[in-house]
């Protein structure tokens, strides 16, 4: 009887410790993940910073266009090859996109935009939270993702980090 009870009381014991692991993983996950997902962005938005100074610098001397691509960017020598690779996203490129706006005024501008979306740098991650994410930009009207310029209006390429 004695060894009968003791052995439910591991057994117990057992149970609950489970128990415990199991509800410290479930709140650990979401913590985890926003601390890895902002971790990656960090690096994303490092990469962007460098493409952003390149832009910079190519349209100083070019009559203020700037480089459509980031192809041109590294054979012009302003960035190196891996700056246009997306960290995480396994070899996926920043999205680089331009275009010619017409300001209040009349004068017609050059813009460009560059962008890594969500699913790309957060590839691996849990699907679950990537999807609240994009839901959460979506609601709120802004993009899914690290982004840079504005193809709708001149921004000075400020970052959607800043």
């Amino acid at each position: 009887m004695e060894n009968r009870r003791r052995t439910l009381n591991i057994l117990l014991g057992i149970v609950v410790l489970a128990l415990v692991v199991a509800i410290a993983a479930s709140i650990m996950s979401p913590v985890n993940f926003t601390n890895e997902a902002k971790a990656r962005e960090n690096k994303v938005i490092e990469r962007m910073q460098k493409i952003r100074s390149a832009e910079a610098r190519y349209r100083q001397v070019h009559d203020g266009m700037f480089c459509t691509t980031l192809d041109s960017l590294v054979m012009t020598g302003y960035i190196a090859d891996s700056l246009k690779y997306i960290p995480y996203s396994d070899g996926k490129q920043f999205e680089l996109l331009n275009s010619y706006i017409t300001t209040s005024s009349g004068s017609n501008v050059h813009v460009i935009e560059c962008r890594a979306y969500y699913d790309d740098y957060l590839n691996g991650l849990e699907e679950d939270y990537i999807s609240e994410m994009k839901e959460d930009a979506q609601a709120r009207g802004v993009f899914p993702g690290v982004k840079f310029g504005d193809l709708n209006m001149p921004s000075d390429n400020r970052g959607n980090w800043e």
